[in-house]
């Protein structure tokens, strides 16, 4: 009789126990489900209890293919990779400029190449930034001791790109192209900006020019 008396009060001990645990879970989910709604920089923002109420700001929208050198460098817009990877700043807007100004192909003045550069160095700090500076203010120097500084230009002539073949393309800044290839005639193709190139890239022997 003792021994069922004690196997009864154990019983009872454990479903006791096992109703604490399970309301505990059912309040844990309730906290969880439970939201509240307020506003924040003019967006509606809902805050889970179960994560401390924790506001996570929206991020802005997100432009592909922006061109951060085809912006305006007197009013960027807030779409711009470098204003919001550095914010509105003075170096920005003299790095946008510049920057914008030397891709076209318009050749740099002393001055405005070594403020291109400072602004470069200012946002990025690579080393070889700062030694090409360092490089540009000695030759500024040289320039006004021998009084020809409008003799010199930063002038951007295009990208090249090799193959492993031997092969190399030159995009010029007006969009033009300069196709170097030993399997034409005269070995070099010129295109015009914005025309469809007769140019191959075809690694086959099969069909040749």
């Amino acid at each position: 009789m003792r021994c069922a008396f004690i196997r009864l009060r154990i019983a009872l001990i454990g479903i006791f126990v096992g109703t604490l645990l399970l309301y505990g879970c059912a309040s844990k989910n309730t906290k969880i489900v439970e939201s509240e709604t307020r506003s924040e920089d003019g967006q509606t923002v809902h805050l889970s209890k179960g994560e401390n109420a924790k506001v996570k700001k929206s991020k802005e929208d997100f432009i592909i293919g922006f061109n951060p050198f085809k912006d305006d460098p007197d009013n960027p817009s807030p779409h711009n990779p470098l204003i919001k990877k550095f914010g509105d700043i003075p170096q920005v807007r003299t790095f946008i400029r510049l920057q914008r100004k030397y891709l076209s192909g318009t050749p740099l003045t002393i001055d405005e190449a070594i403020a291109l550069f400072t602004a470069d160095l200012y946002l990025y700090s690579h080393k070889s930034t700062e030694g090409l500076l360092k490089y540009l203010k000695k030759r500024k120097k040289e320039l006004e001791a021998s009084g020809r500084e409008d003799e010199f230009e930063w002038k951007y002539t295009g990208t090249t790109s090799y193959r492993s073949d031997g092969r190399k393309t030159t995009i010029h800044p007006d969009g033009s192209k300069t196709v170097y290839d030993s399997r034409v005639e005269g070995g070099v193709i010129e295109v015009p900006a914005q025309a469809e190139s007769p140019y191959t890239d075809d690694t086959g022997d099969d069909e040749k020019p």
